[in-house]
């Protein structure tokens, strides 16, 4: 994985090709997309406790990219209660969780190079937001994929559901 953006007070890690493009490519963009109208974008916040305040996440087919932003209202560090984003296909989710959590802190609790993340926003703490946007290409439509934090400890409780409908 390799840092793809930043922006002020906002960071985001996406996987790379090595030589040609591949469907796992997620990019980072300042701006939100909108057509006609449509929001292709969610505010996702979260604080102390091991929660997102959106338990599902429905992508409109008119959004060709798609921007989630993650913000942390807590009042502690990041070492103390920090949380990431992690975007994976359902079925992957106990696969990527175990190898996310032999990972360490500065890996973002991700096994690097993970090509079955789709994307992902690294952890976030007091104060903190950071976000992603991702080509919702990479997403099959009427498919549930499912968002979840992989630091230590969180991921059986942190968790929501994304469909592109």
């Amino acid at each position: 994985m390799s840092l793809i953006g930043l922006t002020t007070g906002s960071l985001a890690y996406a996987q790379t090709p090595a030589t040609t493009p591949s469907k796992n490519i997620a990019t980072h963009t300042k701006t939100v997309a909108a057509t006609a109208s449509v929001m292709c974008q969610v505010v996702l916040t979260t604080d102390d406790a091991p929660r997102f305040n959106v338990p599902q996440i429905d992508i409109p087919l008119a959004c060709p990219t798609f921007t989630v932003v993650l913000k942390h209202t807590g009042r502690l560090p990041k070492s103390a209660t920090g949380h990431n984003w992690v975007l994976v296909a359902t079925q992957q989710v106990n696969a990527v969780t175990r190898d996310g959590s032999k990972a360490s802190v500065s890996q973002q609790y991700i096994k690097p190079n993970d090509e079955r993340i789709i994307a992902f926003i690294p952890i976030v703490g007091r104060g903190e937001t950071a976000e992603i946007s991702f080509s919702t290409a990479l997403l099959l439509v009427n498919e549930s994929y499912t968002f979840l934090s992989t630091v230590d400890g969180q991921s059986a409780v942190m968790r929501g559901v994304i469909r592109r409908l």
